[in-house]
Formats: C-alpha cells, structure tokens, sequence
C-alpha cells in the first residue's frame, strides 16, 4: 500500500489496535512449543531486562519482534497507513503507547489463545453470514470487508493444506481491517 497522509488515530482505534495485537500475540505463543510472550518464564526475563521500562514497553517490544514477521497484524505504521515512517518501523514518531493501566491489564490477563471472531470483534467488526465458496489448495481469492475476511478465515481455520498468506489477497481501507487480516493470517495457521 502507499502512504499517503496520515489521518490521526483516535484513541478508540489506538486501543482496539493493542487489545487484538496482544491478543495475537497470546496466538502466536499457542503455536510455539514454550511460550516466549506470557507466562511466569517471559516474566522473570523480563524483569531480569527491563531495568527502567514500563508494561507498555514491554508491549511494544513484543509487537516490534512480531511486525517483522507479521506486518499489520503488529504494525501501526502499516494498520494505520501512517505517512512518512521508515519501512522497517512499525510505530513511527507520532505513535502514542499504552498508559500503565491499560498495559498492565492486557499483560495481566490469563486468557487462552483468541479465536477468530474474538479477534474480529476486538477489531469491531460484525459478524455478518457471508456465503464462501468451495476453496481448495490451488484457489486465489480477493477479499475485501471485515465479515467477508473473517468467514474466509473460518473455512481456512484448521485446514493444513490451505495457506491464508499464499491464497488470500485482503483489500482493506480501513485500519481494523488491516490489522484483521494480519491477525487471520496468524489465526488460521498461516506460516
């Protein structure tokens, strides 16, 4: 996508944007055989290397790693479409971070993996009935709207031999629907 001008981030967006960036990234520690993100482990290294940092730092760093991988699904430069950010930043100057409440409280929580329509609803988008086509190995689809997105991500969701990465082409103009479809890459399995 290219940047273009940047509209400001309300605080609404800002928050959905961390709560379903967090809770990917409780996705991505499902996936892996230890738990790197939560967890008494990342705790205790987190508190062996923090020194003066906050929670919300914490957070970030932790977004930071993933939006290598990831993009949008952790990114706010690319969920937003924020202007004039060097491409390997994934926050940008302008960004503003969690407050120490908030940070904690997403830190705190003892929640499983999140599923699909968690996520989407994290993201405020509804959960319309759309109607997806039979879809193999060698289908292509372009997707555009959160609920199209999401029910194409139910019928990929633990299905091996599909790939949302390499199949799916998300057309989104809004910032959650960015970041959705990211985070349905990680949801259904994607590599």
């Amino acid at each position: 996508m290219a940047p273009g001008r940047s509209i400001p981030v309300t605080t609404q967006q800002r928050d959905a944007f961390y709560a379903a960036a967090v809770a990917g990234l409780r996705m991505l520690d499902s996936r892996e055989r230890t738990a790197r993100r939560f967890g008494a482990d990342a705790d205790a290294r987190w508190t062996a290397f923090k020194g003066g940092l906050s929670d919300a730092d914490r957070i970030d760093v932790m977004l930071r790693d993933a939006a290598v991988t990831w993009g949008a699904a952790f990114s706010p430069v690319e969920a937003f479409n924020l202007f004039g950010v060097a491409l390997d930043e994934p926050f940008g100057p302008d960004w503003k971070p969690l407050g120490t409440v908030a940070a904690k409280k997403h830190l705190g929580q003892q929640v499983g993996s999140a599923g699909i329509g968690e996520i989407a609803s994290l993201l405020g988008v509804p959960g319309h009935a759309v109607t997806v086509p039979v879809v193999t190995p060698s289908t292509r689809l372009a997707v555009a709207g959160g609920a199209a997105l999401v029910a194409v991500a139910r019928v990929f969701a633990g299905r091996s031999e599909l790939s949302w990465s390499d199949q799916v082409l998300a057309i989104a103009s809004s910032p959650a629907h960015r970041q959705l479809a990211g985070l349905l890459a990680v949801a259904t399995g994607s590599a």
